[in-house]
């Protein structure tokens, strides 16, 4: 079974939120699934896409369906939202007060009460 493209972009934003959610780092994937770590941030970052196997193993890991996995991420508050919410904390502290500013103006405290709604 062959994974549809615009489907296929949808992992990478929903394996770093479900992974958020459920307090899975990505070291514990590498020792769980024996996936290189190199391999599991590419695949955090949409650089990478993994095959219908390793797909089943982290749906199966995280106590998810396939479907859950594939679907249409949440809106983004703003162009690069998504992509910045995988950042280390610190990075991602900047790079939401830089995006919000450059982008749409909003403020720090607008950015605050999106993320409590996700």
């Amino acid at each position: 079974m062959k994974i549809l493209n615009y489907k296929k972009r949808n992992i990478p934003i929903n394996l770093v939120q479900l992974l958020k959610e459920k307090g899975i780092t990505k070291q514990y994937i590498f020792q769980k699934l024996g996936i290189h770590w190199d391999r599991v941030n590419k695949r955090t970052k949409g650089k990478r896409f993994p095959s219908l196997e390793k797909v089943t193993q982290f749906t199966n890991l995280l106590g998810i369906s396939f479907d859950e996995l594939l679907k249409a991420p949440a809106p983004e508050l703003f162009p690069g939202f998504n992509e910045t919410m995988s950042y280390p904390a610190e990075e991602k502290a900047y790079q939401i007060d830089r995006l919000a500013v450059e982008h749409a103006s909003i403020s720090v405290e607008m950015v605050v009460q999106h993320l409590k709604k996700i």
